[in-house]
């Protein structure tokens, strides 16, 4: 029978949980040759419209070197530029940031092409319910950075992701909740652990909680059930939620470098989950965010009492049909990413008979393979039967005009003095990463061919070679031969190459020397 009353039903948002989460990306990038080049003539042409990141852009820079302030320097570009991008496809107070990361140790790359170009960051998401269209915007973000960017990543990188309860920020984790959050992760800990590749099963910087915290009571379940640390977790519980959360952190001696961290519970209201390894392609990225929601949502709703006097631990395949029904329980934004064929394809691709064993099963350059393949549309994870291949995007055409200068900010300063285009201290250039030259899209009738602009622009200011004396039609003609001669590899024009090193290397040692003031 129909009525207002069935109507209303019927029109009701579906019931059901609604975490809030974050994800940290660690991941090298390279600036492509295409946007090289259109950087390089971008100073001489349209400077007035350039960001400052792209103006002290070093072409000519190699990653291996042992100045670490001008390594520094050109790391804090890139995360400039990638956050310039990112404003300029999403707009402003996106709430999307870029951090440089010299955990990554850069210099050591030898897999990947042109090894000495790339640089370590960690792109960092703002609080993303899941209820909204999270995936279309981490897919936008990896399509607007492709334009410009190549991606790689390798054993350094990781990939964490924050969950919290939600559907607000204000809504944290109750004392009832961690304790849950604590028992999924010793209870799981054996079928994640089959799950994962071999770098980060035993990885310093996520080791499994029993490593630090009930250590004896994990290693008897065999023995005792599980009883043991389920009592031992609710006995870390009875003083408060403070008091938990300093015992789960290791106590005197704490750590946040846990498989599941609870460090940032007191600060974010957040539980990090540090286990899962690096990812270059937005698929990889989605499902390891599904993977860590998931995750969650198991922590609420499983019966561990009912667990107790269970000898066994859950395997990989025990967990994946866990994890099947709690993916149908998050909003439909968090379906279509094959989720559950993907966990099947780790566990076929990484489990072991020996627990131990940590060669990793792909190599580098395999991987990588692998997520260039996604970022293109391919997927690594074989179809259900019935089920049609997804659309195959277009690779990027790295043919866009680079970002531009806000309309009515000041232009550039003169390279050749001691100034350069961001002087705040480190936290604060964290924060405003991007904010001052912050990108746009550039209109079409503004940009200019390198070799056949034909409007007129004094280049005195950027070369003391041009006499004053020359008219408008020997200084277009020099700035003519200057982008033909670029594309020859010729070192012409208004800007020499050897005077284009000289200043960058004094911008570069004047931003370290105040970033790190």
């Amino acid at each position: 029978m129909s009525g207002p009353g069935n109507n209303a039903t019927r029109a009701a948002a579906p019931a059901g949980p609604k975490p809030l989460f974050g994800v940290e990306i660690e991941v090298y990038v390279r600036l492509l040759p295409a946007a090289e080049a259109r950087v390089d003539r971008m100073g001489n042409e349209d400077a007035f419209n350039t960001p400052d990141y792209w103006l002290e852009w070093d072409t000519t820079f190699d990653n291996d070197t042992r100045d670490h302030r001008r390594l520094e320097a050109q790391r804090f570009r890139t995360c400039q530029a990638i956050k310039g991008i990112i404003d300029a496809t999403l707009g402003p107070r996106n709430g999307w940031k870029c951090e440089s990361d010299a955990s990554l140790r850069e210099w050591e790359l030898r897999d990947p092409p042109h090894a000495r170009k790339w640089y370590g960051v960690e792109i960092i998401s703002p609080p993303m319910s899941v209820g909204k269209r999270w995936q279309s915007e981490i897919q936008t973000v990896f399509t607007a950075l492709g334009e410009y960017f190549d991606f790689w990543t390798n054993k350094c990188c990781s990939c964490h992701v924050h969950v919290s309860p939600g559907p607000t920020r204000d809504n944290s984790y109750s004392l009832p909740q961690l304790v849950k959050r604590a028992k999924a992760a010793y209870f799981w800990e054996s079928a994640l652990f089959q799950l994962m590749p071999g770098e980060r099963r035993m990885n310093r910087y996520a080791y499994p909680n029993h490593h630090y915290v009930l250590r004896a009571e994990y290693a008897s379940t065999f023995r005792n059930g599980w009883d043991g640390v389920f009592s031992g977790l609710e006995g870390m519980a009875t003083s408060g939620k403070d008091a938990f959360v300093y015992h789960m952190k290791n106590g005197s001696n704490p750590t946040r470098y846990m498989s599941t961290n609870f460090d940032p519970v007191n600060k974010y209201g957040t539980v990090e989950l540090r286990r899962q390894a690096g990812a270059a392609s937005p698929q990889t990225v989605i499902r390891r965010v599904l993977l860590a929601l998931t995750l969650h949502i198991s922590a609420m709703r499983y019966d561990f009492d009912g667990a107790r006097n269970r000898r066994t631990r859950p395997d990989g395949e025990e967990l994946i049909k866990e994890l099947a029904g709690c993916i149908k329980k998050l909003p439909k934004t968090c379906h279509g990413s094959r989720f559950v064929g993907w966990l099947k394809w780790c566990r076929e691709s990484y489990d072991t008979e020996d627990e131990m064993d940590t060669d990793n099963v792909f190599s580098e350059k395999e991987i990588n393979q692998q997520e260039r393949k996604m970022r293109r549309g391919d997927d690594v994870v074989p179809l259900a039967p019935g089920e049609a291949a997804p659309r195959r995007r277009a690779a990027p055409s790295h043919q866009t005009t680079l970002p531009e200068r806000p309309a009515g900010s000041r232009p550039p300063r003169n390279t050749n003095s001691n100034t350069t285009g961001n002087s705040t201290g480190n936290g604060a250039s964290r924060a405003t990463a991007g904010t001052a030259g912050t990108a746009r899209p550039t209109n079409s009738s503004t940009t200019r061919p390198a070799a056949s602009s034909s409007t007129t622009r004094p280049s005195a200011s950027r070369t003391n070679n041009t006499s004053t004396s020359n008219n408008t039609a020997n200084a277009s003609a020099s700035r003519t031969s200057n982008g033909a001669g670029r594309g020859q590899g010729q070192e012409q024009g208004p800007r020499p190459l050897q005077r284009q090193r000289t200043e960058r290397a004094r911008a570069d040692e004047t931003t370290t020397r105040r970033v790190q003031s």
